[in-house]
């Protein structure tokens, strides 16, 4: 499935490196096939032409726009986050019923699909009323059961590059998933990894899940499904418009947009506390998250471990220090070619 160029940019890195390699091996305008000297000089008007018209802004100086990473997500899909607010309203106040609702997220690898399913209806509701699991932790459990196998993903005639999990041929026509999900009796599912499976799972996965929303005799289900456009685009094509069921809806989840360098610390912070678990206790109880606001006076300090923040814990990494963050923020305001890279992590930092 082709996506346009616009809709991913991250991508224009591997553009802009093939522009380049071409007009340093052209050396110019000679059209020889020898590689241009270094005295040598290469015309960059077209790198420089798709960074004005593809390529998002540098960063400027300036204040962070909101207040968490979520946040970010929301400002830049609020369709979606309309439609799950809904599904909430609806939930809470039994203002429809029967209430059905086949949700289906794609994003780009990197673009934070897993970040945000974590955050989906991560209100308080009763034990029982919301299930999230990823689809390949339920594929690894099967094969345990003898119902999954390793299949070839990519592979070139007899060369296997990589395999992944899929369903056992006589497997396709079982309602193993159909019964999975009935026996958890929730209203609201959150499934994600589908992108994780073997492709040729996909259909089958879709049709299993609209079958079960079908066939439910519960009197609200949600189901979100997160998974990458390729694992979507088989299901929709196997439906005219007619076809498509009134409560199946597809949204692309969109990158958080940074603008200024508070937005970029607001990442940074997400990031340190997920992947170097900083915490801290100024009260000497348990460890908890660092306040966005201790977090920026604490990177302003150059990252101390003494004084006010003598408490502070982080798993030691080669990111956390004055230097290299010092380094990000320069190269996001000078160089277009960051950005894109900001947002296609912005889940993960």
């Amino acid at each position: 499935m082709h996506w346009p160029l616009r809709q991913h940019t991250s991508y224009v890195a591997l553009l802009l490196a093939a522009v380049a390699w071409q007009a340093c091996k052209s050396g110019g305008s000679n059209g020889s096939d020898e590689l241009a000297g270094t005295d040598d000089w290469v015309d960059t008007s077209r790198l420089l032409e798709i960074e004005r018209r593809v390529l998002p802004e540098c960063l400027i100086a300036g204040r962070h726009k909101q207040k968490d990473l979520p946040a970010y997500y929301r400002e830049a899909n609020r369709q979606l986050s309309e439609h799950l607010d809904h599904s909430r309203q609806v939930f809470e106040t039994a203002s429809i019923r029967p209430y059905r609702s086949m949700t289906l997220v794609s994003g780009a690898a990197g673009i934070g699909k897993t970040f945000i399913k974590s955050r989906v209806f991560k209100k308080s509701y009763a034990a029982g009323d919301v299930f999230k699991f990823d689809i390949k932790d339920l594929y690894e459990h099967w094969q345990q059961r003898g119902l999954v196998e390793e299949k070839p993903d990519l592979y070139c005639g007899n060369t296997v590059l990589s395999h992944l999990l899929g369903l056992k041929h006589e497997q396709k026509d079982t309602r193993c998933l159909i019964e999975y999900l009935k026996a958890k009796s929730a209203a609201f599912y959150v499934i994600d990894s589908l992108d994780e499976v073997h492709p040729d799972d996909y259909l089958w996965i879709l049709h299993q899940i609209e079958q079960f929303v079908l066939e439910t005799e519960q009197p609200f289900i949600q189901v979100v499904l997160f998974g990458r456009g390729l694992a979507f685009h088989e299901y929709l094509q196997t439906k005219t418009a007619d076809e498509l069921p009134g409560y199946a809806r597809l949204f692309v989840l969109n990158p958080p947009k940074f603008t200024t360098t508070g937005d970029l610390l607001v990442s940074n912070w997400n990031y340190d506390a997920w992947r170097y678990q900083l915490r801290w206790s100024p009260d000497g109880d348990d460890p908890v998250e660092m306040p966005l606001a201790e977090y920026q006076q604490w990177v302003a300090e150059g990252y101390p471990v003494t004084g006010k923040f003598h408490s502070v814990i982080f798993e030691a990494n080669d990111s956390m220090n004055p230097e290299t963050r010092s380094l990000l923020q320069d190269w996001t305001q000078k160089y277009r070619i960051t950005i894109p890279m900001l947002q296609n992590l912005a889940g993960n930092g």
